[in-house]
């Protein structure tokens, strides 16, 4: 029989990552998993006095493939929006194997004292192309894939089931916000 006493233990032990609700809702799984495993690291080694003066410290893409649980496939993607979303600086330093990296622990915070519930902010990821001031029409709704069609009328409590084709829920969703004037707000 296991203990849960032992369980939150050891998942609160320092062979593990803590990953923050918010940040996975803003970031996504990938996302977050990085950062966590780059601010770990840049705690770690300013522990150990091993960080530039600039606040950079140095790995490699395999330790943190091997680390962080990343596949090396979709590591420079994930990087790449790291960047554009300004949760951490690179640069590469001729004759140093690795990259340097900086998270960004401002904006990091931000994202985890945000005021938006969970729920909200995985739904502003889900649907970052959506504005309040537009009404859905059956071409916008017809671009969304099957699965953010479902999310959608979560979002909007449209009830539905798992026989509802694509065309039904496009329908439901169209038919709801005739009803209500509906407009999607984040």
């Amino acid at each position: 029989m296991i203990k849960y006493d032992n369980l939150f233990y050891i998942l609160n032990g320092g062979d593990t990552f803590k990953f923050n609700k918010k940040l996975i809702a803003t970031l996504g799984i990938e996302l977050c998993a990085l950062t966590t495993y780059l601010i770990e690291r840049a705690l770690n080694r300013e522990e150990k006095d091993e960080l530039t003066e600039d606040g950079y410290f140095t790995l490699t893409d395999t330790d943190i493939c091997l680390y962080s649980g990343l596949e090396a496939v979709r590591l420079s993607k994930i990087k790449k929006l790291g960047i554009e979303k300004s949760i951490f600086e690179t640069k590469k330093v001729e004759g140093v194997e690795g990259t340097f990296y900086k998270p960004n622990l401002e904006k990091i915070f931000e994202l985890m004292i945000s005021e938006k519930s969970v729920s909200e902010l995985s739904y502003e990821r889900i649907f970052k192309e959506e504005r309040a001031d537009e009404k859905f029409t059956k071409e916008s709704l017809e671009a969304l894939t099957f699965r953010d069609l479902r999310i959608l009328c979560k979002k909007l409590n449209i009830s539905f089931n798992g026989r509802n084709r694509k065309e039904e829920l496009i329908d439901k969703i169209l038919r709801n916000q005739e009803n209500s004037n509906l407009q999607i707000e984040f």
